[in-house]
């Protein structure tokens, strides 16, 4: 017989359309990685991780709130109670499980981008000091009585020696820390770099996003003092609906700062349908046949841009080439390059840039055309 209440019905929903949002950035985050740039990496399989045990957490929440997840204990049966905390208790480990993976995910992706050994130091150091409190946390809940059934069934005889509260409170707070620490770290990366200020407040700020992640662990911190409320099942609904909300942000913030090139993508194909408009019409053009002449000869020297790309990577384009835009780009991709340059060039001044200019003119004698190409290398 299912006992669920209104607050089951309202964690449900919540969560299982938070578990939806994260699955899309996770699916448009890999195809990005996948087709689009073509670098999948270590911390994609980590988010992906991360997704699963989300809906894992949300599985267990369902089947705790079909057993009277946010009842009090007037209106169940000891029986029902304890088998809905027993199901709450293990959606919260694996939850506990998926907040430092996602957190890992953030750390090996600017470990991608990174360059000074004591900023690669410090992002190991969150990674592993995150993973280890979370998997001691996670397992620490099933450790807190002997037997373990006496955790949500009270009539079970035994002892209880671990307040599991201190060792929660600890995780969370501990994972929120690391998430400010990697929202602050990119700021000292990218600022130390050649680049214009924008450009600097643009990547550093899509690299910091964690911020939000680490404001909700903050809240789900303060709500842990539940754990010890007596009507559990009911009083923790609100730290679990944080819990859920925490890692819906961080799976968002590690999956938004790859999608630059997609939106690329999406913008530049919806720019070249509009273009094909069956209703629009192009402003005819009835150049002199002098000048058409020399157009025409003009047209057969296009300008030309060299991209450097990174080591021993070059593209050039012309201006009528339009698949290969600069801007389709990722903060890491730039950041990306910016590494490569200062491995090859052994300076620390950042983007290197190589102009190519072809100037064509008429000369006096007669209708010849002389094509000259001067070119510019240097940092910029």
């Amino acid at each position: 017989m299912s006992l669920i209440t209104s607050l089951g019905i309202t964690t449900n929903w919540v969560m299982w359309i938070e578990a939806l949002i994260g699955l899309v950035f996770v699916l448009a985050r890999y195809y990005t990685r996948k087709f689009v740039i073509h670098s999948v990496g270590w911390d994609d399989y980590w988010i992906i991780i991360s997704l699963v045990l989300f809906f894992l957490f949300c599985a267990f929440t369902t089947a705790s709130s079909f057993s009277g997840l946010g009842a009090l204990r007037k209106d169940l049966d000891p029986a029902a109670y304890s088998m809905a905390m027993k199901w709450e208790l293990i959606g919260q480990s694996i939850c506990i499980f998926a907040i430092p993976t996602s957190k890992s995910s953030v750390a090996l992706f600017l470990l991608r981008i990174v360059v000074n050994k004591w900023h690669q130091y410090i992002l190991w150091f969150c990674i592993v000091s995150t993973v280890i409190a979370g998997c001691t946390s996670a397992i620490g809940i099933f450790f807190q009585c002997v037997p373990v059934q006496k955790i949500w069934d009270p009539t079970v005889e035994g002892y209880c020696k671990l307040k599991f509260i201190y060792m929660g409170l600890f995780t969370a707070s501990w994972s929120s820390l690391m998430d400010f620490v990697l929202a602050l770290l990119p700021w000292h990366v990218v600022w130390s770099l050649n680049m214009k200020r924008k450009e600097k407040y643009t990547v550093a700020i899509g690299l910091s996003l964690g911020v939000f992640a680490g404001a909700c662990g903050i809240i789900r911190t303060i709500l842990l003092q539940s754990l010890n409320a007596e009507e559990y099942i009911h009083d923790t609904v609100p730290m679990v609906l944080w819990s859920s909300t925490e890692l819906l942000v961080t799976i968002i913030c590690a999956s938004v700062i790859v999608l630059r090139p997609l939106y690329v993508k999406i913008r530049r194909r919806s720019k070249a349908d509009s273009s094909d408009d069956p209703h629009s019409f192009p402003l005819p053009d009835y150049p002199s046949k002098r000048k058409s002449k020399h157009l025409k000869r003009l047209s057969s020297v296009e300008p030309e841009t060299k991209i450097y790309q990174g080591v021993g990577m070059t593209n050039t384009t012309s201006s009528a080439n339009k698949h290969n835009d600069p801007t389709n780009t990722s903060e890491e991709s730039i950041l990306r390059e910016l590494r490569e340059d200062d491995f090859r060039f052994g300076t620390k001044q950042g983007i290197r840039r190589t102009d190519a200019v072809t100037v064509t003119f008429e000369a006096k004698n007669g209708d010849k055309f002389i094509a000259c190409e001067a070119r510019r290398e240097g940092h910029d």
